[in-house]
Formats: structure tokens, C-alpha cells, sequence
């Protein structure tokens, strides 16, 4: 029987879907994303079969609604192309929003295969009891899950989070697809066998940055100056050797930041937390927020968040609470003055 994962969100990978893989890897894997950059990662760090999806996996979000009507016709074919002939298959996922198209692959493999669809959560009920998204029910959200609906034959909900709409799959989708929610342990040291040709002895401070100009958060010419004064804040004391790790869907660096040491994009965050930093700096990362998980407990975890001028407060005040919610340790710095002295 085959196994078939499909993977949506860097923060499951160290968590749940790489645990998982290998406690299955005798057997017939296959490994799905829609996303480029993870891809990447299964290719270029694991021996573990990858299949990355050409059709747009937003859908209806991020496109017109002509455009919306061509993607769910080419998602048709890209199934047909890829799965239909799999008679017998164990489904797994671990995320339940963005990826539209390909919660419709899961509920069609689930009618035509013989197996089970399991869903891995990353705590049992941590998520749904520290943060609850906002579901929006305006008129123009109803619009968007009504042509889900009838494009692609599942039920859909809007939720806004940290200033973020995404397309959910309801609570529907797992009593319709007899989804079976599972909590696994994880061994955190698993990162020594996937980065252990990765050499990071000589830097002391990682930084976790983000393109917030192309999100639209904040100013280019604005952001190139914080990049500056942060690299020039990290320069004034030698002994600070620092690394970049730039998002992986988000990678552009702006001002001094481009010249700076680089980890590959591709690489999740979680897989870097184990090295022994002095600091992790980061620029709105939900990468600090499981610190006792990664043997951070003795690291400074800096949070740039109230530095950066944001167009909208609000979105920045969303940002703030969901990292102090999951990790009210975390430092946050009203100035670079003080981030200075944070570096001492």
C-alpha cells in the first residue's frame, strides 16, 4: 500500500511530517506539496520520493474568477495525470488551510482508494485553544466558498488571522472523509540527521528575516533602513558573527542584509534552532514560538516586531499577540538602542 503525504506548512515538517516519514520508510512514500521551496528541502536534504503540484493551489484567493474556473479545470487533469491510478493509499496531512486544490485530491484519493486519511496535529488542541481566528461571514467570503463549492465539491470557510485571510477546509471535511486526527511525539534532536553536512559553528547570532515589502506591511526605503541599522547595530561588536535565513516563500533581502552569510531559504527554521547560538533575531517568525522543543532555553529569542514601521498598527498589534501567546519569553525591543544593549 502506498503512503502519500501531503505537505503544506513548513512548521509541520520538523514536527510531525519527518518523524512520521521515518518511522514508515521501508515502505512505498510519497511525498506532495504545492509548494516550491519545500520541495526544494525533500529534494536537496532527503531520499524520500517528492512530487511537487503544478496547479495553483489558492484557487479562488489569489486570482480572478475566469482564472479561479482554469486552475479547477487544470487541477482536474493534474489528478487524473497523477492519481487516478492509485486504488489503495494511507493519506496523510497536517495543516487545514491555503491548499484548496489539494484538500480536493485528498477527498477524491479517499472515494476511489481503499485506506485511511489521518491528519497529524502538532499538540492535542494547543492550536484551536490559544488561538482562535476570526471566521468571516461578509457577503464576498460567501461568494468565494460558494465557487469552491461548486468547483472543486468541498465545503470551505474563511478565517482572518494575524492579519492574514486564508481558505479553510470545514469541520465537515473530516466526518465527510472519516479523517482519523492524531497526535505523535517527535524526537527534537532529528535535525542532526537531516543538517548534519550543514556547518554553522563559527556564527554566534541567526537571523530569521522576512520580505514584509512584498507582503505589502511595510515601506521599501523604510525596511532597507532598518536592515541597515540592524546589520550596523550587529557590527559594532566584532565578536557577533551573524547568519541570514531568509523565509523560504518570502526570501528577498533588503539594504546590507543582501551581502550577508546566507542559509539556503529552503531549509525550515526549526531544523536551525538546535545549533548553539547566543541569539536568534527574528522579524515576525512564528519559528520561536515551541523554544522548549528546540533547546532555546538558554538562548536570547529577539523579536523585531515593534521596531518595524508598519502600515497598519493593527496588523502589527495581531502579529504581537499571536508570538506573545505562544511565547511570552520572547524580547521585543522598542529601539535599536535597546537592542544594543539586549546584545551585550
Amino acid at each position: 500500500m502506498k503512503h502519500i503525504f501531503f505537505v503544506i506548512s513548513y512548521g509541520s515538517i520538523y514536527r510531525r511530517v519527518l518523524p512520521l516519514l521515518d518511522s514508515l520508510k521501508d515502505k512505498d512514500i510519497l511525498v506532495v506539496t504545492p509548494n516550491e521551496n519545500i520541495y526544494k528541502f525533500f529534494w536537496n536534504y532527503t531520499d524520500f520520493p517528492v512530487l511537487q503540484m503544478k496547479v495553483n493551489p489558492n484557487l479562488v484567493t489569489k486570482s480572478t474568477w475566469y482564472k479561479a474556473l482554469i486552475n479547477a479545470i487544470k487541477s482536474k487533469i493534474e489528478y487524473q495525470k497523477l492519481f487516478s491510478n492509485i486504488k489503495e493509499a494511507n493519506i496523510y496531512f497536517f495543516g487545514t488551510g491555503s491548499s484548496i486544490v489539494l484538500f480536493s485530491y485528498i477527498q477524491k484519493l479517499h472515494k476511489q482508494c481503499a485506506g485511511n486519511v489521518r491528519f497529524y496535529s502538532s499538540e492535542p488542541d494547543k492550536l484551536n485553544k490559544q488561538i482562535k481566528p476570526t471566521i468571516l461571514t461578509n457577503w464576498k467570503t460567501k461568494i468565494v466558498c460558494k465557487i469552491v463549492k461548486i468547483l472543486l465539491g468541498i465545503q470551505v470557510e474563511v478565517r482572518r488571522d494575524c492579519g492574514i485571510s486564508n481558505l479553510c477546509i470545514y469541520e465537515k471535511f473530516f466526518e465527510k472523509n472519516n479523517v482519523t486526527s492524531v497526535y505523535k511525539e517527535f524526537d527534537p534532536s532529528i535535525y542532526k540527521k537531516y543538517m548534519q553536512d550543514l556547518d554553522l559553528k563559527r556564527y554566534k547570532v541567526l537571523l530569521l528575516l522576512s520580505d514584509l515589502v512584498t507582503e505589502g506591511r511595510v515601506e521599501e526605503k523604510i525596511f532597507k533602513h532598518q536592515m541597515n541599522k540592524l546589520s550596523r547595530c550587529l557590527d559594532k561588536n566584532h565578536q557577533f558573527e551573524y547568519v541570514v535565513k531568509p523565509h523560504p516563500n518570502m526570501n528577498k533581502l533588503y539594504g546590507m542584509m543582501k551581502s550577508a552569510p546566507k542559509i539556503d531559504s529552503f531549509i525550515p527554521s526549526q531544523f536551525l534552532m538546535n545549533y548553539k547560538w547566543d541569539y536568534v533575531i527574528a522579524d515576525c517568525s512564528a519559528s520561536l514560538v515551541f523554544p522548549e522543543e528546540q533547546n532555546l532555553q538558554n538562548v536570547k529569542l529577539i523579536e523585531l516586531v515593534d521596531l518595524l514601521q508598519f502600515k497598519d498598527k493593527k496588523v502589527q498589534k495581531e502579529l504581537k499577540d499571536f508570538l506573545v501567546k505562544w511565547n511570552p519569553d520572547l524580547l521585543f525591543p522598542q529601539s535599536f538602542d535597546e537592542l544594543e544593549v539586549m546584545l551585550k
